[in-house]
């Protein structure tokens, strides 16, 4: 009997199979297409789950810092004064409030299954996207910290531009949603300072998408 993880891409193909018949058919299929979302989604999250059960004292990142969105192994190049990401390969997390950066541990015993370590954590409340570094494309920059004080700078390539556009999507629609979250809080409590600090600086993060 196969397992249930393995029906998965049956059920795929055959939603898309389902789907494409109706599409044909013209007939509307809002539910199916959304079954078909979802079984596209489920080997995304297996995945992701798996690679942060091999991040050393990770067992409580969802639960205080959001929903995992994603995972991709990039190549990071820290332009901060303090250097405290580092530079090289780096195994990177995106949750609702945090991006965090992992490096692998050194495998003593052969045979030893890789894991990782903790080494860096952006908060997504200081984010500012940058969508171009040095004309690749495969490239982008995150800036953290607030203006007043040392701003950290990591410059992000991923593998190829349809992973880099996935993250910097989502990303950005992090952003937008703090920044109505701000305003809305704004609108609520008055023009309170920190909420003005913070949604200023939402605002040239969601802006500098299209930096240059």
């Amino acid at each position: 009997l196969m397992a249930p993880v393995q029906r998965i891409s049956k059920y795929q193909l055959m939603l898309k199979d389902l789907a494409k018949q109706t599409a044909r058919a013209d007939i509307e299929s809002p539910d199916l297409d959304s079954a078909v979302e979802v079984m596209l989604e489920i080997p995304r999250r297996a995945d992701s789950a798996i690679a942060l059960d091999l991040v050393d004292h990770s067992h409580n990142m969802e639960k205080e810092h959001g929903e995992l969105l994603l995972q991709d192994a990039f190549n990071t190049w820290d332009k901060s004064k303090k250097k405290s990401a580092g530079s090289g390969e780096r195994l990177v997390f995106l949750f609702d409030n945090l991006v965090l950066l992992t490096k692998k541990r050194r495998v003593d015993t052969p045979g030893e299954m890789a894991r990782y370590v903790i080494k860096h954590k952006l908060k997504a409340s200081e984010l500012m996207l940058t969508a171009e570094v040095d004309n690749d494309p495969r490239r982008f920059l995150l800036t953290a910290g607030k203006p007043n004080n040392a701003q950290e700078k990591i410059v992000f390539q991923a593998k190829n531009v349809t992973i880099k556009m996935a993250w910097m999507n989502a990303i950005q629609t992090l952003l937008t949603e703090q920044l109505i979250r701000l305003k809305e809080q704004k609108i609520s409590n008055g023009a309170d300072k920190p909420i003005s600090r913070s949604l200023s600086l939402f605002e040239r993060g969601s802006s500098s998408l299209f930096e240059k």
